[in-house]
């Protein structure tokens, strides 16, 4: 005999294969029930959970005389059902603005307290 042919009717190999087998109609036969048995989640009104996403994108782009125009900087970010959407904006700016001082892409100086100009 060749030596695929030694290969082929080597014990061992045909045990794999035998295992292998087994496993893949066992695997098929799981798979297709649970893909079967779960569709009815898609008709389900009650399955499935309503809530609001908002997503926020903040671009920094470069516009400097001289210099071709580009993106520095993107951050986002996904607010899910704010119980407060003027305050969820607010602290996401205060997250854009500290997230590029960190980075050292805007600079703020201290501001005085508006109504006093102390």
């Amino acid at each position: 005999m060749g030596p695929l042919l030694d290969f082929i009717d080597n014990p061992i190999i045909i045990k794999i294969t035998r295992l292998l087998l087994w496993i893949w109609d066992n695997y098929q036969g799981r798979f297709n029930e649970d893909y079967l048995m779960q569709q009815g989640i898609y008709n389900d009104e009650g399955y499935y959970d309503t809530f609001t996403v908002y997503h926020a994108q903040t671009t920094l782009y470069c516009i400097c005389e001289g210099k071709e125009r580009a993106m520095i900087w993107r951050g986002g970010i996904d607010i899910t059902d704010p119980q407060d959407v003027e305050k969820s904006v607010k602290d996401y700016i205060k997250l854009v603005v500290t997230a590029m001082e960190e980075q050292d892409l805007i600079f703020r100086k201290e501001r005085k307290d508006e109504i006093t100009g102390i």
